[in-house]
């Protein structure tokens, strides 16, 4: 197979049946995926403590790599929440084109303030 077919079926397929396929067509790497999923699962309690930490502390300094890694993770997160904002005042006004301020006035009067995790700046929070 080549590297677009296999892209192509890594991303249309979902983790479970691209896991099943890889147990017939590449058990190496099926068995590399499996005990990353074993060892996320034996760690969940420390991973949790970890990001909790950081939420609690987002100066706090571990490694550069898992600082970098974390500050990455969160600004997903943040885009994520954003994009989800937006499709839900989308759908609550039937999908109506709206102009960019009528979208950011309706999350402003839809958000609380509060103190910031990242300083001294205010954060809004729904």
């Amino acid at each position: 197979m080549n590297e677009i077919d296999a892209l192509t079926l890594k991303l249309l397929t979902s983790k479970k049946k691209y896991n099943a396929y890889l147990e017939t067509i590449d058990p190496d790497k099926s068995t590399e995926i499996n005990n990353y999923i074993t060892s996320v699962k034996t760690n969940k309690e420390r991973i949790k403590s970890m990001f909790e930490t950081y939420l609690d502390d987002p100066e706090k300094q571990t490694t550069n790599e898992l600082d970098n890694a974390i500050e990455f993770c969160l600004k997903e997160f943040l885009k994520y929440f954003e994009t989800r904002d937006r499709e839900d005042i989308s759908e609550k006004n039937d999908y109506d084109e709206k102009d960019e301020n009528e979208y950011s006035e309706e999350i402003e009067n839809n958000i609380s303030y509060k103190q910031s995790f990242w300083g001294k700046t205010i954060i809004k929070e729904k």
